[in-house]
């Protein structure tokens, strides 16, 4: 008689590994978009035909590496549009891999596969791996090079702790943003292994990869004119730093329902009350967990080293109050904790002996409810993105519609937007876009041209709410889904339609 071998945990580790990436990659391409739904998407866009930071296309720093992988799915498929939605719900899909890896590295197999699980089935890391941006191939990026950082510091390997540190730099061409993370690791690898020279090596010879040909085919004086431009504007203008959205209870407010709304499908005042049932799961399990587990735990050094560095730079430097990717990273990184949990839910002798026989069937129900209000969550998000194109591209397409019945009146037909250009520029080829501050401007532009033009103003213009009368059309959206601008509208500035 003969008996099957038996599977090791390292492959029962790895073909589990590799379902979850089946049912991720099934998911991201499954609820991918056809659109480019923000002027960053459509500015990667042209820079597929024709790289050129200094024309926005795309914008500073450039993104080279996305770009050069976005350039390579192109030239395959031949549509720009399928090449960005490929290369990203494609790194979304694998994005349980590295993530795993990390927690298995610290807590062993189980907690990195429920890590896995939970990147799988996050709302906010499904939503982005579907839209045509950078974030989910730098999070990959980002993800992988921490992997094998965090077996080299486990296994003492020099050639893991190179090719992390090379892949590090590299993900600076992907998303210069995550920078933070570089100062993270250095100071890891120097309190670990008291290492500082080999790091800092093969971290500048990744960055050098793109930074050379990228620097080389742009050139050093336009870059660094576009650089300081933009790095200006970003701080002082546009940017939504601390210094220009200055709010700082706006600021702790709208980073912690990035984070527990979208990041954990928690409840909150604007969304439906049957989320208050997973929030209860979630709730009544960690408590259980927290009071009752002995189990392994990831040091609080682990979570100050790789947290607080990329945490503070978005709190004072970046867009939280509008863009929900800048937190991308650190819900990732709350995977661990929940994962490490999960984990150790049927260590029965975790929980205490005198709490077992309620605390472990109590725990399972409340992690099963959080779980499948997950679920459900990433499902609505996932199919309202897909289905409902951005407020941007119905305005857009709305506009072409006017300016094709204006036509008939051989009446000239003009928009005035302060951050729509691209998206007008791309749907709207009929009417004359022009870019503008605010709605002064926009009247004393209009006021030079034709008595029988027509204009229309879109609500992005600051202070258009002085027109005092209603839009034409209004489009809203959850922001769970389209949080950068959640209400768009279009107004009558001068003029009447005929039919």
């Amino acid at each position: 008689m003969t008996m099957s071998p038996q599977i090791s945990p390292a492959s029962r580790y790895w073909l589990m590994m590799g379902a979850m990436v089946a049912v991720g990659c099934l998911l991201r391409f499954g609820f991918s978009i056809d659109y480019a739904e923000e002027v960053d998407s459509i500015r990667f866009l042209l820079a597929l035909d024709d790289f050129n930071v200094a024309a926005h296309r795309p914008h500073f720093p450039g993104y080279p590496v996305f770009v050069i992988l976005g350039k390579l799915v192109y030239w395959i498929f031949g549509d720009p549009v399928l090449a960005l939605s490929i290369l990203c719900a494609l790194c979304g899909g694998l994005l349980p891999v590295p993530v795993g890896s990390i927690v298995r590295s610290a807590l062993g197999d189980r907690a990195g596969l429920w890590a896995g699980l939970l990147v799988v089935l996050n709302p906010l890391l499904w939503l982005y791996s579907t839209k045509l941006l950078s974030d989910m191939p730098g999070l990959f990026f980002l993800a992988t090079s921490l992997a094998l950082l965090a077996k080299s510091w486990q296994t003492g390997s020099d050639r893991l702790a190179w090719a992390g540190f090379f892949i590090l730099g590299l993900t600076m061409g992907v998303r210069l943003s995550y920078f933070p993370f570089v100062f993270s690791a250095i100071a890891v690898s120097w309190f670990v292994h008291k290492r500082l020279a080999s790091p800092v090596l093969f971290l500048f010879l990744g960055g050098l990869a793109w930074a050379l040909p990228f620097v080389l085919a742009s050139g050093v004086e336009p870059l660094a004119n576009i650089g300081a431009v933009q790095t200006t504007g970003h701080f002082t203008r546009w940017g939504g730093s601390i210094w220009t959205q200055s709010d700082v209870v706006e600021r702790v407010t709208t980073l912690f329902w990035q984070l527990s709304a979208q990041g954990l499908g928690a409840w909150w005042p604007d969304r439906s009350w049957w989320y208050l049932i997973p929030t209860a799961g979630l709730i009544g399990f960690l408590l259980i967990r927290l009071s009752g587990s002995n189990g392994p735990r990831l040091p609080w050094a682990f979570w100050l080293i790789w947290t607080l560095p990329y945490l503070l730079w978005i709190f004072l430097a970046q867009n939280i109050t509008v863009k929900t990717r800048h937190c991308l990273p650190l819900v990732v990184l709350g995977t661990f904790f929940v994962a490490a949990e999960l984990a150790s839910l049927i260590k029965w002798k975790n929980l205490g002996a005198e709490r077992v026989r309620w605390a472990l069937p109590v725990a399972a129900i409340c992690a099963v409810v959080w779980l499948a209000g997950l679920v459900t969550t990433g499902f609505l998000v996932a199919w309202e993105h897909k289905a409902v194109p951005s407020n941007a591209v119905l305005l857009s397409k709305e506009v072409e519609q006017l300016c094709q019945q204006q036509k008939k009146t051989n009446s000239a037909f003009v928009v005035y937007t302060a951050s729509m250009q691209r998206h007008l520029e791309r749907h709207a080829p009929c009417a004359e876009v022009v870019r503008i501050r605010r709605l002064s401007h926009a009247r004393r532009e209009v006021s030079g041209r034709a008595p029988d033009v027509v204009a229309y103003v879109v609500s992005d213009v600051p202070r258009v709410s002085r027109l005092r009368k209603p839009p034409v059309r209004r489009w809203k959206r959850s922001r769970y889904v389209q949080n950068a601008r959640t209400d768009t509208s279009l107004y009558l500035l001068r003029g009447e339609m005929h039919d």
